[in-house]
């Protein structure tokens, strides 16, 4: 025999679970099954809505943000992410070539040009990224 337990309110609205061995009081209604569904997965505020929307959206930029690369003439790939553009500006300003990691951890010597050209792209698509959460944070 099967012991299910079921849900009762009262007209405050607040729940009580009851099993079928146990006197339910009287004053108590049990709930429809829409009123069960409901009351074991309630919507959600909108307030927690908003909040899981910005949770994503800023995972979104700074998985984005993380991910900036620039592939070079040759199909080198090389990293630019914000926390690259302060190492490749002291480079540049260096003024000679260096070595450098690229995003398959090989070594390659980049010319001044090309982290010049490098340090360009990836502040490019930075901006887009930012153009993008600050437009769906506006939409909001």
């Amino acid at each position: 025999m099967e012991n299910k337990m079921k849900l009762y309110k009262d007209t405050t609205g607040q729940v009580f679970g009851f099993d079928a061995w146990q006197k339910v009081p009287a004053e108590l209604t049990e709930l429809t099954p829409a009123e069960v569904e409901a009351h074991i997965n309630p919507e959600p505020s909108v307030e927690q809505v908003l909040e899981d929307t910005l949770l994503a959206l800023k995972a979104t930029r700074d998985s984005s943000l993380a991910a900036i690369t620039h592939t070079l003439e040759d199909g080198a790939v090389v990293q630019v992410r914000p926390s690259d553009l302060n190492t490749l500006t002291i480079a540049i300003s260096e003024g000679t070539a260096e070595d450098w990691v690229l995003a398959d951890d090989t070594v390659r010597e980049l010319t001044v040009s090309e982290m010049q050209e490098s340090m360009l792209s990836g502040i490019a698509q930075g901006k887009v990224i930012w153009r993008t959460y600050t437009g769906a944070l506006k939409a909001l």
